[in-house]
Formats: structure tokens, C-alpha cells, sequence
């Protein structure tokens, strides 16, 4: 949570969020409607514009089974709603197993904000009549967003008991926009702590990224304890026939 000065268009404290969008885009931004103490890791969100001056919008996030809000917003704010991004299912794997399909359809606003979240401000990646002129038929998909959408794969696959450790990908054919992305792959290694995945994708004009991702098991954090924290009381001996 936040609390130091902040500009008028926020409330402090806040949450400070990483979402994941159901393209496999991951984006910073703040969750709103709901105490900052109460968001967990894996909420469900929904997509909310709020425009807090003429040329100020921002795009912020509320919880999904909260769709009115329950904090004073303000008078001037417009508030648009989307469909509400869950994380995908998954399941336990085991090594040279196949992998479920995942179909990734390339728009272009998914091209665009995925370049622009992850700060790759190439013309060829939103602008499409400089991107021709440099020989592309269209704008086309970075590699950081073809990195994050192998990653989503992977670790949705491998399950909650896994996190990611390593992607190592090499690209292929361009992904335009109205391309579909096909995410196929298997299980290589699982043993000794760490899985290791051999992930495709695809499109209609063939290998778009092919990657090797690496997983460790999620271990959990020790608890440390705190050395200012008040201890219970120790009841003090009682000598026989004595009193406490």
C-alpha cells in the first residue's frame, strides 16, 4: 500500500497491482472499490476507465463480484466496465506429458498494449502505415509480449505450486493482427525441484516462437518473528505450599 503525497487523481492508501489480462498481458495499476488491506493475490478483476480530468483517463481495476463501487469516488469521474479477467485453470503434470492447447487470437489492440506496457515504443509495433513503410504488411507483435504469453502458458499449465524461473525463446514468423496464436507443448523434464517445458506457438504461416521454460516448486516464506512483538507471560514457579 501507498501512502506518501500523491496527485490528484489518487486516493492514498492504494493498492499497487500487477494484473495479468486475459490476453496474457500483464499491466501495474491500482485496484479500486475495495479496502487496499483486503486485495489478495488471484482476485478476480474487472477493467475500469476513470477519467479524472480532460486529459487525464486511467485504466484501473475493481473487483469482479463488486461491480458498484464502495468507496466516494470523484463527482467527475466516468467509469466504463469490461469483462471481468480471471487466471486460467490449471492442473498437475508430470514429465513427457502433452500439454492443453491454448488459442491466442492477435488482435491488434492486444499488439498495441502490450507494447506499450511493456514500454517498446517501435513505430512498427502500433503505427501501421510507418510499419509498411519499412516493409511489414502490418504493425506485428514484440517479443516481450510473445514472452509474456509463453509465460502465461507455462505457468498455467504447471499449476499454483510452480513459478517461473527461465524462458528462453527464439522467434520466427511475425504474429499481425487477425492472426490466431496456437500454444502447444510437452513436459521435458520434471524431477530434482524443477520442471523444464518445451512450448510452440503457432500460426497459420508456421512456428511463431518456439521456447524452453524452466519452473521451480513455489516454496513458501518463513514466518519470522518479531523481536518487538509482546511474548506471552510465563507463569512463575509456585514452591509448594506457597501462593501464586
Amino acid at each position: 500500500m501507498v501512502h506518501h503525497p500523491l496527485p490528484a487523481a489518487f486516493d492514498r492508501p492504494y493498492a499497487v497491482a500487477l494484473v495479468e489480462l486475459a490476453e496474457g498481458v500483464r499491466m501495474v495499476s491500482n485496484v479500486i472499490g475495495a479496502d487496499p488491506a483486503q486485495v489478495r493475490i488471484g482476485q478476480p478483476v474487472r477493467l475500469c476507465f476513470e477519467r479524472c480530468d480532460e486529459e487525464l483517463t486511467l485504466p484501473l481495476f475493481r473487483p469482479a463480484t463488486d461491480p458498484e463501487p464502495t468507496h466516494e469516488e470523484p463527482a467527475h469521474a466516468e467509469t466504463t466496465h469490461a469483462e471481468p479477467v480471471h487466471a486460467g485453470p490449471a492442473g498437475p503434470v508430470s514429465a513427457a506429458s502433452p500439454l492443453p492447447e491454448l488459442r491466442v487470437p492477435v488482435s491488434r489492440t492486444l499488439i498495441v498494449a502490450g507494447a506499450i506496457a511493456t514500454r517498446d515504443f517501435q513505430d512498427v509495433h502500433h503505427d501501421a502505415e510507418l510499419a509498411r513503410a519499412k516493409g511489414s504488411p502490418d504493425i506485428f507483435m514484440n517479443i516481450l509480449t510473445t514472452n509474456g504469453l509463453v509465460g502465461r502458458y507455462a505457468a498455467d499449465c504447471a499449476g499454483a505450486g510452480w513459478s517461473l524461473a527461465g524462458i528462453a525463446i527464439r522467434l520466427g514468423v511475425p504474429a499481425y493482427p487477425g492472426d490466431e496464436l496456437c500454444f502447444n507443448g510437452e513436459v521435458l523434464t520434471s524431477d530434482n525441484g524443477q520442471m523444464t517445458m518445451s512450448v510452440i506457438g503457432r500460426t497459420d504461416r508456421g512456428n511463431h516462437v518456439t521456447a524452453t521454460v524452466t519452473l521451480h516448486p513455489v516454496t513458501p516464506n518463513p514466518v519470522t518473528p518479531n523481536p518487538t512483538a509482546p511474548h506471552p507471560a510465563t507463569p512463575l514457579p509456585v514452591e509448594s505450599g506457597g501462593r501464586s
